[in-house]
């Protein structure tokens, strides 16, 4: 029994061996993942679904912060 915990202890606890990220490449991928998509979803809705939900999203951001409690006592 007592190398079962010695073996489970090794497995939680060993270090785990990671490859060298380079995030240039992760978030240059992740942009041109991002501008794919956009393109994509430009052409299936057009371009005033972007006017759309940017307004939406502009007067929630205003509700927001009208509705934020100051901090100023």
């Amino acid at each position: 029994m007592q190398n079962y915990y010695a073996q489970l202890y090794t497995f939680m606890f060993a270090e785990k061996k990671q490859r060298p990220s380079n995030p240039d490449k992760n978030s240059r991928k992740k942009a041109e993942n991002g501008k794919k998509g956009g393109e994509a979803t430009k052409e299936k809705y057009g371009s005033e679904y972007f006017k759309r939900i940017g307004k939406k999203g502009g007067t929630q951001k205003r509700k927001r912060r009208k509705n934020k409690p100051n901090d100023e006592s």
